[in-house]
């Protein structure tokens, strides 16, 4: 266990300098998001082996819609769009290069997807479980109550 930081990318700094020398592959998973599956967690291992750099997440079941002056300007096309999700898994020596030039060019991201974006890596999309919900606001409680409830929707 280690401290977190001010911010997400201080505190996975944090835990990235914590991993011990023979890692080779490192996994960030949100603590905000606790019904990650194990199969989860193996497949974007299984990608990033492969490709450097596995995102876990979903495609969009709503219409996304993009607005201006609180009026819809135009509408996303759901087949180009994939909300992010942890875990997000690297090889080692690929997440330590996106630390330090993350660090050296000021790069800051809501996530570590979108810093490897920034620092030139292509990042593979790996279909994740929509139970893998974020626990955000009162309401998520009552989803991942439920979901607990009623375990095999899990897998």
């Amino acid at each position: 266990i280690v401290p977190g930081g001010k911010t997400r990318q201080e505190s996975v700094r944090n835990g990235f300098d914590a991993v011990s020398d023979d890692a080779e592959i490192i996994v960030i998973h949100d603590a905000a998001r606790p019904l990650v599956t194990h199969k989860e967690i193996s497949d974007t291992i299984d990608v990033a082996l492969n490709d450097g750099v596995a995102c876990s997440g979903i495609y969009p079941t709503d219409t996304v819609k993009y607005i201006e002056n609180n009026t819809f300007d135009s509408t996303a096309d759901r087949d180009k769009l994939f909300l992010v999700r942890t875990p997000q898994t690297f090889k080692k020596e690929i997440f330590q290069d996106i630390l330090e030039k993350s660090e050296t060019n000021k790069y800051s991201g809501t996530d570590e997807s979108t810093l490897a974006e920034l620092c030139g890596y292509k990042v593979s999309a790996v279909l994740g479980n929509s139970t893998n919900i974020k626990l955000t606001v009162q309401g998520d409680f009552l989803l991942i109550s439920a979901y607990l409830a009623n375990e095999e929707s899990l897998n």
